[in-house]
């Protein structure tokens, strides 16, 4: 079975981040072709987003560089899945 990973970069989304990941997890929920990932990459977060994305059951990585592009290379360098999406903290996208 294939896994897919969706990765999101996260810098002070304690106030998102837990809608993100439910809303994900809804959309996923009956879909059985496939496994799936969830991966937040800690972009040097100092508030709860680290903690909020673990309870909700996502892997955490971290990054201490600053900035999008470091988030996302990060992220992208720790995900096991076969097919490969991306999404936003926030819910943007």
């Amino acid at each position: 079975m294939k896994k897919v990973s969706i990765v999101m970069p996260a810098y002070n989304e304690e106030l998102s981040i837990r809608k993100t990941i439910k809303e994900i997890k809804q959309s996923i929920k009956n879909i059985k072709k496939y496994k799936f990932e969830i991966v937040v990459s800690n972009n040097n977060s100092t508030d709860k987003t680290e903690e909020i994305a673990k309870k909700e059951g996502a892997r955490v990585v971290f990054e201490k560089r600053k900035g999008y592009g470091h988030a996302y290379k990060k992220g992208l360098s720790e995900v096991k899945g076969d097919i490969i999406i991306t999404s936003d903290a926030d819910s943007t996208y």
